[in-house]
């Protein structure tokens, strides 16, 4: 079965406390990457583990159970970058994030079942994660190159492709949502696509796009398993393409 992974890259409005504060001694509760955001509310959501193997995560598969958890910002939270200096979320330059959480923490794994469209009713609905105000949010950043994106995203099997689109925010993504569902209708209907992927920027860019050159928005890549074949702004082309 294939799946289609929607990667979102979050936007925050929320501004980091005023007053400085040490970071704290202890181990994070959970670290993560954050893949929703509420800015009105000042609520983001950690996607931290799930029960796919290696090749699973690699070839987008929805898992059965995530480790994720939501996570408040409030007035007293203090926000961290990697080389442990006070910043306010504009500054942020990455979605990696450690969360210590006020009071206790409980590790929890939460049922997907493999349905993507539960998990994305979860995300819209902030509903079925476990709740947390955080106490401090240290953002940090992970070095990838253009092989390491390529490896990522590039087909396993001769004859297969990988078809993967980019959005530059949240309301790229609104505003194209008829391409969207083109690109998982194309991916559903034909046998020839592996999988495929749908990556959002918001406060940062989309999820590889600064390691593989994208410069404007919408845009598309096929991946055979090797490289790059085809690379577009157009939905069309990756409707030729196939023909």
């Amino acid at each position: 079965m294939k799946h289609l992974l929607f990667v979102v890259t979050l936007l925050f409005l929320f501004v980091g406390c005023s007053e400085t504060e040490k970071a704290l001694e202890k181990e994070p509760d959970f670290q993560g990457m954050i893949h929703y955001e509420d800015e009105l509310n000042s609520l983001f959501f950690v996607y931290v583990d799930d029960d796919l193997t290696p090749r699973e995560k690699q070839d987008f598969y929805i898992p059965d159970y995530i480790y994720g958890y939501w996570v408040e910002l409030t007035n007293s939270t203090i926000l961290l970058n990697d080389e442990g200096e006070e910043i306010t979320i504009g500054e942020a330059e990455s979605g990696n994030v450690r969360v210590w959480v006020e009071g206790n923490f409980k590790e929890t794994r939460t049922a997907i079942n493999s349905d993507r469209k539960t998990f994305f009713e979860m995300m819209k609905e902030q509903k079925g994660f476990p709740y947390y105000k955080a106490e401090q949010v240290t953002f940090f950043t992970v070095e990838l190159t253009r092989d390491d994106v390529i490896a990522n995203l590039k087909s396993y099997d001769n004859g297969k492709y990988t078809v993967h689109g980019y959005f530059e925010s949240s309301r790229t993504y609104e505003e194209n949502i008829d391409h969207v569902h083109k690109l998982m209708a194309l991916m559903d209907d034909l046998e020839e696509i592996e999988t495929g992927s749908v990556n959002i920027g918001g406060s940062n860019l989309p999820s590889g796009a600064k390691e593989l050159g994208i410069e404007e928005y919408p845009f598309y890549i096929i991946f055979d398993t090797e490289e790059i074949v085809l690379e577009t702004s157009s939905i069309e082309e990756v409707y030729k393409f196939f023909d």
